[in-house]
Protein backbone atom coordinates (compact mmCIF):
# COMPACT_ATOMS: atom_id res chain seq x y z
CA UNK A 1 0.00 0.00 0.00
CA UNK A 2 1.23 3.50 -0.81
CA UNK A 3 1.35 6.17 1.87
CA UNK A 4 1.53 9.94 1.87
CA UNK A 5 4.44 10.72 4.17
CA UNK A 6 4.18 13.60 6.63
CA UNK A 7 7.00 14.54 8.99
CA UNK A 8 6.66 15.71 12.58
CA UNK A 9 8.93 18.65 13.40
CA UNK A 10 10.98 16.65 15.94
CA UNK A 11 11.70 13.88 13.40
CA UNK A 12 12.87 16.45 10.86
CA UNK A 13 15.27 17.94 13.39
CA UNK A 14 16.59 14.50 14.36
CA UNK A 15 17.28 13.61 10.73
CA UNK A 16 18.92 17.00 10.12
CA UNK A 17 21.27 16.48 13.10
CA UNK A 18 22.13 13.01 11.80
CA UNK A 19 22.81 14.42 8.32
CA UNK A 20 25.42 16.74 9.82
CA UNK A 21 27.30 13.94 11.57
CA UNK A 22 26.61 11.00 9.25
CA UNK A 23 25.22 12.04 5.83
CA UNK A 24 25.48 8.53 4.38
CA UNK A 25 23.21 7.08 7.08
CA UNK A 26 20.77 9.97 6.76
CA UNK A 27 20.54 9.27 3.02
CA UNK A 28 19.83 5.57 3.71
CA UNK A 29 17.02 6.55 6.08
CA UNK A 30 15.51 8.88 3.46
CA UNK A 31 15.62 6.08 0.88
CA UNK A 32 13.86 3.74 3.34
CA UNK A 33 11.13 6.29 4.04
CA UNK A 34 10.70 7.01 0.33
CA UNK A 35 10.26 3.26 -0.21
CA UNK A 36 7.57 3.21 2.47
CA UNK A 37 5.73 6.00 0.67
CA UNK A 38 5.93 4.11 -2.62
CA UNK A 39 4.60 0.89 -1.11
CA UNK A 40 7.91 -0.97 -0.63
CA UNK A 41 7.83 -1.84 3.06
CA UNK A 42 11.43 -2.87 3.75
CA UNK A 43 11.99 -3.94 7.37
CA UNK A 44 8.72 -2.50 8.63
CA UNK A 45 6.66 -3.97 11.45
CA UNK A 46 4.06 -3.09 14.07
CA UNK A 47 5.25 -2.57 17.62
CA UNK A 48 3.59 -4.84 20.16
CA UNK A 49 1.08 -3.07 22.38
CA UNK A 50 1.41 0.28 20.57
CA UNK A 51 -0.30 1.97 17.64
CA UNK A 52 3.08 2.79 16.09
CA UNK A 53 5.14 0.94 13.55
CA UNK A 54 8.90 0.96 13.17
CA UNK A 55 11.08 1.05 10.10
CA UNK A 56 14.56 -0.39 10.67
CA UNK A 57 17.42 1.09 8.65
CA UNK A 58 20.70 -0.34 9.90
CA UNK A 59 21.21 0.75 13.52
CA UNK A 60 18.51 3.41 13.21
CA UNK A 61 14.78 3.19 13.89
CA UNK A 62 12.09 5.36 12.37
CA UNK A 63 8.89 5.59 14.41
CA UNK A 64 5.82 5.75 12.15
CA UNK A 65 2.12 6.19 12.88
CA UNK A 66 -0.20 4.99 10.10
CA UNK A 67 -3.61 6.56 9.65
CA UNK A 68 -5.89 6.35 6.59
CA UNK A 69 -3.15 6.16 3.96
CA UNK A 70 -0.91 8.68 5.70
CA UNK A 71 2.40 7.76 7.36
CA UNK A 72 3.39 10.22 10.08
CA UNK A 73 7.12 10.09 10.76
CA UNK A 74 7.33 10.69 14.53
CA UNK A 75 11.00 10.10 15.35
CA UNK A 76 14.36 9.02 13.95
CA UNK A 77 16.51 7.45 16.67
CA UNK A 78 19.49 5.20 17.12
CA UNK A 79 18.34 1.73 18.17
CA UNK A 80 19.79 2.26 21.66
CA UNK A 81 17.48 5.23 22.22
CA UNK A 82 14.45 4.14 20.20
CA UNK A 83 12.50 2.16 22.76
Amino acid sequence: MRYDVLWRHAATEQLFELAITNPKQARRIMIGIRGLGMGHAGDFKKLTGLEEWRLRVGDWRVSVLLSAGIAYINAVNNRQDAY
